[in-house]
């Protein structure tokens, strides 16, 4: 045991502290009892648990080109107007226009509306194509067939093609071709669709034009 006065070690047996002469029976320090090796390992396995979990929400945070179409196709097939702008990152095109100027808050407020009531539209005929072919309880899953990164002269005509229709400069540092495939099925059947999408990331973020 230990001497609850001075922390050392009482042998077995013995009445007194050999260091302090206080009366042994005061175990610990302070009175506390001596944290086990087992508990230490527990309070790191604990801390190690919550680093790993910070890192994925970090990298989850982060996200990818992959994450990106998939997040799309997910609210073209499963969501709304609205759903289908939040996964393009619509907003980080239109925050251009308001930086520099071309917009003021009512012409983005407007032309943001008009972007989701069309994507409306086109995911009501997306789910109602699939409800017709596959029947009123179908189902859907997506698959990422392959990325192929944009080489350089990709990304600086992507930038060109902007600047001409919109006449806005934008900085594209990356952006990736990723091919995917949707197969929805149904009790009336099935359906499948390949195609192609391509992110930008543009701002620190990935995006979809």
């Amino acid at each position: 045991m230990f001497c609850g006065k001075c922390g050392c070690n009482i042998p077995a047996g013995s009445a007194v502290c050999p260091a302090c002469g206080s009366t042994a029976g005061a175990v610990g320090y302070g009175g506390k009892k001596k944290p086990s090796k087992s508990k230490y390992i527990i309070i790191a396995a604990a801390a190690a648990v919550a680093v790993i979990a910070l890192v994925v929400v970090l990298l989850g945070l982060r996200g990818s080109p992959e994450d990106t179409a998939e997040n799309f196709l997910d609210a073209l097939y499963g969501g709304s107007g609205e759903d289908v702008y939040d996964a393009m990152g619509t907003d980080v095109f239109y925050g251009i226009f308001v930086s520099e100027g071309d917009w003021d808050d009512d012409e983005y407020n407007d032309s943001k509306r008009s972007e989701i009531d069309d994507w409306d539209e086109i995911c009501e005929w997306y789910q109602e194509n699939c409800e017709e072919t596959c029947g009123y309880d179908w189902s859907y899953e997506i698959e990422i067939v392959r990325s192929k990164q944009l080489t350089n002269s990709e990304l600086n005509e992507w930038e060109a093609n902007f600047e001409e229709y919109y006449g806005v400069t934008i900085e594209i540092d990356d952006g990736y071709e990723v091919k995917y495939k949707v197969s929805v099925e149904g009790e009336d059947g099935d359906n499948s669709e390949k195609d192609s999408v391509t992110v930008l990331k543009v701002d620190g973020k990935w995006v979809i034009w």
